[in-house]
C-alpha cells in the first residue's frame, strides 16, 4: 500500500509537470492576436541581439542590448541602445567599436543623445562636444534608428506571416498564461505583407527579388501569446544564412510588457539643432542589427 502510495504520488508530480494544452487552435490564437494588437496604444520592450558575418574580406561579430517604449500607437517610441563589437578586414587587425545611445521620435521629429562613441565612429572634425547632448533632426527619421524600433504593424506581422511548427501548449510568462509555439517564416505571406505595406507607402517593390533574398536564410523562431488578451509576451528568432558554413547568423529576443499601459515618452527639453548628415555619418559606421523590420 505504501508502494503504491509512493507511485501515486511520483504520478501526479510527473502530470503536474507536463506541459498545459490551451483551449484554442494556433490558427485561431494566431488571428485573435493581430486583432489584438491592431489595438496596441503602448507597450514596454526590452531586447537583445547578435550578429555575426564572415567574408573573405571582412568579419563582423556585433551585439545590442536595447530597452524601450511605445506609445500613441507607434507615433512615438523612446528607447535606449548599447552596441558593440568588433570588425576584422583581411590583413589588418580587429578593430572593436562601441554606441551608447538614446533615442526619441515623435511623428517625423527625431531626437538622439549619444552617452559613449568610440572615437573612430565620430565623423572627421567632430569631438566629445557631440557626447551628452540631446540632439534634434526634425523631418528626419533615418531607417538605421527605425529598425531598431518595433510598431504595431510589426507585431501583427509576428502572427500574420508565420508557420506553426509545433505546440508547445501553455506556458507562464510575466505572471501570465501564455501560448507558445515553435515557428518559422512563411516566405510567400511576408512578401504579401512587404507588397501591400509599400503599396500603402507610394513605394516602389519587387517581390521576385525579395523572394530571392528569402531564399537566401533559414528562419526559427518561438512566440509566446497571452491566452487571455492575446498581445504578444515574447519574441524570439534565429536567422541563418544556407551554406556551410553559414555566412551570416542573426539572432535576437524581445521580451514586451505593460500593454497599453506604459508610461507616458517625454520628449527631450531644449533640444540643439543637429545637422542631418552627421548623424547619418555616425550610423553608417556602425554595422546595423535590424531587429524589427
Amino acid at each position: 500500500m505504501k508502494r503504491l502510495g509512493a507511485f501515486a504520488a511520483m504520478g501526479i508530480l510527473l502530470l503536474s509537470g507536463c506541459r498545459r494544452a490551451g483551449d484554442l487552435s494556433p490558427a485561431e490564437v494566431l488571428q485573435r492576436s493581430m486583432a489584438a494588437s491592431a489595438q496596441l496604444q503602448s507597450v514596454d520592450y526590452e531586447g537583445t541581439a547578435s550578429l555575426s558575418q564572415a567574408t573573405s574580406a571582412m568579419t563582423l561579430q556585433t551585439t545590442a542590448k536595447l530597452q524601450g517604449t511605445l506609445s500613441h500607437g507607434g507615433q512615438q517610441t523612446s528607447f535606449s541602445a548599447d552596441i558593440e563589437g568588433t570588425t576584422k578586414h583581411a590583413g589588418q587587425p580587429a578593430k572593436a567599436f562601441h554606441l551608447l545611445g538614446d533615442v526619441v521620435s515623435e511623428s517625423q521629429n527625431l531626437f538622439v543623445r549619444a552617452r559613449t562613441v568610440s572615437p573612430e565612429l565620430l565623423p572627421s572634425g567632430a569631438g566629445q562636444e557631440v557626447i551628452n547632448v540631446w540632439w534634434s533632426i526634425p523631418g528626419a527619421e533615418p531607417s538605421s534608428v527605425q529598425s531598431l524600433t518595433p510598431d504595431p504593424q510589426f507585431l501583427r506581422a509576428q502572427a500574420s506571416v508565420v508557420t506553426v511548427t509545433g505546440d508547445k501548449g501553455l506556458d507562464s510568462i510575466n505572471g501570465r498564461d501564455a501560448y507558445r509555439y515553435a515557428v518559422t517564416i512563411d516566405p510567400e505571406r511576408l512578401v504579401a505583407l512587404m507588397k501591400s505595406t509599400a503599396e500603402q507607402q507610394g513605394k516602389p517593390f519587387d517581390p521576385v527579388t525579395a523572394r530571392g533574398q528569402f531564399a537566401r536564410y533559414d528562419t526559427i523562431g518561438e512566440l509566446w501569446i497571452d491566452a487571455e488578451t492575446f498581445f504578444p509576451h515574447r519574441l524570439q528568432w534565429t536567422i541563418t544564412s544556407k551554406g556551410d558554413p553559414p555566412s551570416e547568423r542573426m539572432e535576437f529576443s524581445v521580451d514586451l510588457r505593460h500593454h497599453n499601459a506604459a508610461a507616458p515618452i517625454i520628449l527631450p527639453e531644449n533640444p540643439q539643432v543637429l545637422d542631418t548628415g552627421l548623424l547619418e555619418n555616425i550610423l553608417s559606421a556602425v554595422p546595423t542589427i535590424s531587429l524589427f523590420h
